[in-house]
């Protein structure tokens, strides 16, 4: 069953939620309280694009590392979407041998020190051109 579209919907959700609930407070015709209401809501909106951002992140890792274990097929499927990422990532590591696990981990290391130096978002799969 993919749940990827319900939880996207329930996060959507959770943050249109926010103001709905807001406009009917007492405290709504005070500018600072909308003010904050909508600050809020901004936070909230910017964690679930954080979240749909690290979920990419982590399909495309596997996706490259389901690549470097020699099955291109199932990279193509975790792409799509398939598969529950928890599983696939253990079902990879299981896959590789030691020196492409360590390649693996010596990448994500570097990708990790990378992301902590640039103050922007860069788009893993550059890490690995």
């Amino acid at each position: 069953m993919d749940l990827r579209r319900r939880v996207r919907a329930l996060e959507e959700l959770q943050t249109s939620r926010l103001h709905q609930l807001m406009r009917y407070d007492p405290r709504w015709v005070e500018a600072d309280f909308r003010t904050h209401c909508e600050e809020m809501d901004h936070r909230l909106r910017e964690e679930a694009r954080t979240f749909e951002q690290m979920r990419q992140a982590t399909r495309q890792l596997i996706a490259l590392t389901w690549e470097e274990a020699g099955d291109p097929e199932r990279a193509k499927a975790v792409m799509r979407g398939g598969g529950n990422l928890c599983e696939e990532l253990r079902a990879v590591t299981a896959a590789l041998d030691e020196d492409s696990l360590q390649r693996l981990r010596a990448t994500c290391a570097a990708a990790l020190r990378m992301a902590q130096n640039e103050p922007t978002v860069v788009p893993f799969a550059s890490y690995f051109t």
